[in-house]
């Protein structure tokens, strides 16, 4: 410092205060270069994907699942985030998803995806060992597999540091941000129809037309009467009868 420049030294007592207010708030929250360096392992289903879902995170406390929503959000039109609330709504989500441990989530995930009219879920577990994790999947609600997963190793010394948190998911999650919503999703094919079985045709006994034969009413007879009749002479005219 140089005696009598109070001029001089006021910037630079500035600079040194944004400085040291940097490297504080860095110094709260540090994020490991994540781990998966193919995270796509089905780059066409990952395009595929127009509606995905955020449910719970397995061991968040620090905001992970808000933090990837409004993450995912920012892609655009390409791809439409299922707000939270409709996804907590889902019928026994939280009660299922409690009583799993990170290898039973999977399964779960599908299922309420499917609820919800998902494509894809993310399935979000931070582990707190040594060197705390961030493991991230996104799974197809189709068939169930895995078409996204990235990991990586943080430290929040201070509580969460929504910043911090926030580059270093935008970094994990570029691959889903980049592909998601490219492709069209294929039409299922329709439902196949029933088969309808052709009725069974009667079959024809070899006696029914003899005995059909037999069973035709033959003409009746003319009776007595009717053969006088037709034999007798017709009754005088009275014209033909003389005066008495």
């Amino acid at each position: 410092m140089l005696p009598g420049n109070s001029t001089y030294n006021r910037p630079v007592f500035l600079f040194l205060l944004i400085v040291l207010a940097t490297a504080c708030a860095t110094a709260a929250f540090w994020a490991g270069e994540p781990k998966n360096s193919l995270p796509l392992p089905d780059k066409t289903h990952m395009e595929e994907v127009h509606t995905i879902a955020v449910p719970p995170f397995y061991g968040d406390t620090v905001e992970w699942r808000e933090l990837t929503q409004e993450t995912l959000s920012s892609v655009g039109p390409r791809l439409t985030v299922i707000p939270l609330q409709k996804v907590d709504a889902a019928a026994q989500m939280k009660k299922e998803l409690a009583g799993s441990g990170p290898d039973a989530r999977a399964e779960i995930l599908v299922r309420i995806g499917r609820q919800i009219h998902a494509d894809a879920v993310v399935n979000g577990i931070v582990l707190w060992k040594e060197k705390p994790e961030i493991i991230l999947q996104v799974i197809s609600c189709r068939d169930g597999g895995v078409v996204f997963w990235q990991s990586a190793d943080f430290s929040i010394k201070e509580g969460p540091s929504a910043q911090g948190q926030r580059e270093l998911l935008s970094q994990m999650l570029g691959p889903v941000k980049e592909n998601a919503g490219k492709r069209e999703k294929p039409v299922p094919p329709p439902p196949p129809r029933p088969k309808v079985e052709p009725a069974p045709k009667p079959e024809l006994n070899p006696n029914s037309e003899t005995q059909h034969r037999n069973e035709t009413p033959k003409p009746e007879k003319k009776s007595k009467a009717d053969k006088r009749r037709k034999g007798s002479k017709p009754p005088p005219s009275t014209e033909d009868v003389g005066p008495m």
